[in-house]
């Protein structure tokens, strides 16, 4: 498989784009035009395509951050069909890379919990010093 990572997307890597947040429980119901302002308006955006299969998107990552003391990591997904392959961790080491992350000071994320080990050979950690992820929504 020869894969290259891109940070901007044709047309049809938007649509592989919704088509891979659609199999995640925490973003199946997101609209393309949510999608596309949502990619727009992120401050480092991943993604890696498979060029044996016409560039189709496979994995992306996106994270928003100041840049020098904070950067939070969302939305990191692999295509089920090429998953375990080792994508997910070079998604994460590309957008960890990313001239927007690299130098903050701190790099959050929340995942689920079958996740945290995945995270864990980046240095990541649950203890935050009693911090609490709190959210407001509609």
């Amino acid at each position: 498989m020869d894969t290259e990572c891109v940070e901007t997307f044709t047309d049809e890597q938007m649509r592989d784009l919704v088509g891979l947040l659609e199999t995640t429980r925490w973003a199946a119901d997101r609209a393309r035009q949510g999608v596309e302002r949502m990619v727009a308006r992120t401050d480092a955006v991943v993604g890696l395509v498979d060029r044996d299969a016409d560039g189709r998107l496979v994995a992306f990552a996106r994270a928003l951050t100041d840049g020098t003391y904070r950067a939070f990591v969302y939305d990191v997904v692999v295509a089920p069909d090429y998953r375990d392959r080792g994508l997910g961790a070079r998604v994460v080491e590309e957008l960890l890379a990313h001239p927007a992350v690299r130098d903050a000071e701190a790099v959050d994320l929340y995942c689920q919990k079958e996740m945290v080990e995945f995270y864990e050979q980046w240095a990541f950690t649950d203890d935050v010093g009693g911090l609490r992820l709190m959210r407001r929504s509609d």
